[in-house]
């Protein structure tokens, strides 16, 4: 009898181990699919989603259709081809997790305008590359050597257009900027200040209601209630 039973626990373990494996190996491929979201199969040709890489202390994960989402804290941080975005907190939500909001020491970096973005907010938008960042911003535009300091900025037109608001600080080598309110337009190198400036260029200095920057042409245009102070070199 005692030999029957051996038999019988023996034919168990060959009938069942193979449906084990099995089984182990489909949750370790599921595990592994959630360390890479990719996005391309929903995507039209000229969408700027791509797939992309993710990593967190702790990650939440639902790929439930018109539900999706990831949640990621501690050490959080997503990786595509041309962004790089680190935060204490991110959140990634949408269809085909199309919108990032990250909270808490947010670096972000994009590599292809060659623009480096920290503050304590950051809500990015993959389809239309717009951003919005409050809280301590500084933006660093590798591209036209410029920095920024500002309580929120808003990256528009696929980074063509940076919109700086309160408490702006604006330099770029010996150009120094205070403002409320700073439209920059990138791609033509043009500042355009709202809020009765203050402008230092060099030993130059000038206030008005409104002033346009052309930083590439070196012009000051200055609207509605101007003062200004310009030292010239005497031969």
């Amino acid at each position: 009898m005692k030999k029957n039973k051996t038999l019988l626990i023996c034919f168990l373990i060959v009938s069942f181990l193979p449906r084990l494996i099995a089984q182990e190996a489909s949750i370790n491929q599921d595990v592994e699919n959630n360390e890479e979201l990719s996005t391309g199969d929903n995507v039209d040709e000229g969408d700027s989603r791509d797939s992309f890489e993710f990593s967190g202390d702790q990650t939440s994960v639902n790929l439930k259709e018109g539900r999706e989402y990831t949640l990621l804290r501690g050490n959080a941080a997503i990786k595509t081809q041309s962004i790089t975005l680190s935060a204490d907190e991110i959140e990634l939500y949408g269809e085909d997790f199309r919108f990032v909001r990250s909270i808490g020491d947010v670096l972000f970096i994009d590599e292809e305008n060659e623009i480096q973005l920290e503050s304590r907010e950051l809500f990015f938008d993959r389809v239309t590359e717009e951003a919005i960042a409050s809280g301590g911003v500084f933006l660093d535009d590798k591209k036209n050597n410029l920095v920024a300091r500002a309580q929120s900025i808003e990256i528009l037109d696929q980074s063509n257009r940076v919109v700086f608001k309160i408490g702006v600080r604006v330099v770029q080598d010996d150009l120094f900027v205070r403002s409320e309110l700073v439209v920059y337009q990138r791609e033509s190198e043009k500042l355009r200040l709202e809020g009765y400036p203050s402008v230092t260029w060099g030993e130059d200095k000038y206030q008005a209601q409104t002033m346009n920057i052309n930083l590439e042409t070196e012009e000051v245009e200055l609207i509605g209630r101007v003062s200004g102070a310009i030292v010239t070199n005497d031969e």
